[in-house]
């Protein structure tokens, strides 16, 4: 037995739909679709020139070498390629508290590695915003889009967002949020333990170092059909396990959205 413990699942809420003003401006939604275009930068992995056409902000030859998870892939936990579906994780609840569904754009290797790490470890804080392009085909086809849902990033914890300057999971809501028509939510999730890194720990090692990591501060204001946790990789499920059993005893129902996957 693992040591988190999984809340029961729900069916969405039906809720009015939301009166509030979207977070983009038309100016905003003017840079997001030309801002490639006219302030180009170059590929974090090979340095070639990137317009603003791509999906993902890599160069065409490095575009080649991606693994997207568009196929088959576990229903829960978003795995590609299982050899059931469910996977054997998922059937033998590995992970208690994972979202309800998880998807991920593609697998955390080669290029999608080499982008991830040069925006959070080399400040390629240019290419964040970016990064939520290969999400929204993943949203659309889940039906995950419009006021009913609520994006809310895994957050860092306070120190460690100083230091890094920003959070690519915010970065990532934010902008999916202005493309989407979703709720942008990052103050519905707090994350009030500064925990060591997760490299090189087996599962139940991860489940421990963060549980109770997360918490959310005004239950009150949940207010969602669905909550969308966000974070940029996804290695065992145990960080969005601890996210997602935060909102424990909310009357919502919990996804998990992820830009990669290690698998």
């Amino acid at each position: 037995m693992n040591d988190v413990s999984r809340s029961p699942r729900r069916p969405p809420v039906s809720l009015p739909v939301s009166t509030e003003k979207p977070i983009s401006t038309p100016l905003e939604r003017l840079f997001d679709a030309v801002g490639g275009v006219l302030f180009p930068v170059g590929c974090p992995v090979c340095g070639r020139f990137l317009s603003g056409e791509s999906a993902w902000p890599l160069c065409p030859e490095c575009r080649e070498r991606l693994e997207p998870i568009s196929r088959r892939f576990c229903r829960r936990c978003g795995a590609p390629f299982p050899p059931t579906d469910p996977c054997p994780d998922c059937l033998e609840d590995r992970v208690f508290g994972l979202p309800e569904r998880v998807r991920s754009a593609a697998r955390y290797s080669g290029p999608v590695r080499d982008l991830i790490l040069a925006v959070k470890m080399k400040g390629r804080e240019d290419l964040a915003d970016w990064m939520a392009r290969p999400l929204e085909p993943l949203v659309r086809a889940e039906g995950w889009t419009g006021s009913d849902f609520a994006l809310v990033p895994v957050p860092l914890y306070p120190k460690r967002l100083r230091e890094r300057g920003f959070n690519l999971p915010d970065r990532m809501a934010r902008a999916l949020a202005r493309r989407t028509g979703m709720r942008y939510r990052p103050e519905w999730l707090e994350r009030v333990v500064d925990t060591p890194p997760q490299k090189h720990r087996n599962l139940e090692e991860r489940l421990r170092n963060v549980r109770d990591a997360f918490r959310v501060p005004k239950p009150g204001k949940v207010r969602a059909g669905a909550v969308v946790l966000v974070d940029d990789v996804m290695t065992s499920g145990a960080t969005l396990a601890a996210a997602a059993l935060a909102f424990s005893g909310i009357d919502t129902t919990l996804y998990g959205l992820t830009l990669a996957r290690v698998a």
